[in-house]
């Protein structure tokens, strides 16, 4: 594979005996026709020839990649040849070499900061990454949910025969009427009253309501003991539950415009999917 040549064909650049005039004399038309023709060149026409060349060279060099032009370079993929000696990585480097007009120049190290090249008025001016505050709009939009079933199949709810047991226990009341106190009652009483007199049952009490009737007396009341005992049983049951189908009908949620704000430096850096290349720049 060929490679580039670290120098031009440098000629007949600044001759001084014999003069330029003499030096390096252009051939006329003709010649230039037909060329050398079983003749020995004259070094005034050879000078001219390789002198042309080489400002050619030269020219085109310059305008396929000038001096200071930086290009990124694969270094490590393979079967890549080395670069020549008018390249240089962007490494931080101090260059040394007489042939380059950046001899005793840092280069910057745009390899080891890991930096992105941006187009600008002037160059070399270096920025610091920060991320732009910026919005992220979302519009108003529906969520629908189509109607639909919840189905319950039919099932029973089963209780089985128990008891309920109440224990015995009893309920006491004490005598209520004692001494002197006397109540009458009649015969077929509604009401019990009590008298002022004394004595046992046939006594006559002198009220017009009671007038002339029988009445009966005592001298005291007891109630005796009630004996409470109760036992409750409660039958087997069974409970069924038909089939049902409950209809949830269309619905629509709608989500209102939102705006979501991203701040300043939001992260380390803002980067797409890269790949990681050399950056090179001419140096002579």
């Amino acid at each position: 594979m060929a490679t580039e040549p670290s120098k031009l064909p440098r000629w007949a650049t600044n001759p001084t005996t014999p003069p330029p005039s003499q030096a390096i004399v252009e051939p006329g038309e003709s010649k230039k026709d037909q060329g050398w023709i079983a003749e020995m060149p004259t070094f005034g026409h050879t000078n001219w020839l390789f002198n042309l060349i080489y400002q050619w060279l030269e020219y085109l060099k310059l305008i396929g990649a000038p001096i200071g032009t930086v290009m990124f370079y694969h270094k490590d993929f393979p079967n890549t040849p080395a670069l020549s000696d008018n390249w240089a990585e962007l490494n931080g480097q101090t260059i040394s070499d007489s042939e380059s007009p950046y001899d005793g120049q840092t280069l910057p190290d745009i390899n080891g900061e890991g930096r992105f090249l941006r187009a600008g008025s002037t160059s070399g001016t270096t920025q610091a990454n920060q991320n732009k505050q910026h919005t992220h709009v979302q519009d108003s939009h529906n969520h629908t949910q189509d109607s639909h079933n919840h189905i319950q199949d039919a099932h029973t709810h089963i209780q089985n025969s128990h008891t309920h047991t109440q224990d015995s226990h009893s309920h006491t009341a004490s005598t209520i009427f004692t001494g002197s106190t006397n109540i009458a009652y009649q015969s077929n009483p509604s009401s019990i009253v009590p008298v002022g007199a004394t004595g046992t049952g046939g006594a006559l009490r002198n009220d017009a309501a009671y007038d002339g009737e029988s009445l009966v007396i005592i001298n005291s009341c007891s109630l005796g003991t009630t004996v409470n005992g109760t036992t409750a049983t409660n039958q087997s049951a069974t409970a069924t539950n038909q089939n049902a189908t409950a209809t949830n009908q269309t619905a629509t949620a709608t989500n209102q415009s939102t705006v979501a704000t991203n701040q300043n430096e939001g992260g380390t850096e803002a980067r797409p999917d890269c790949i990681t290349l050399v950056a090179i720049m001419r140096i002579k």
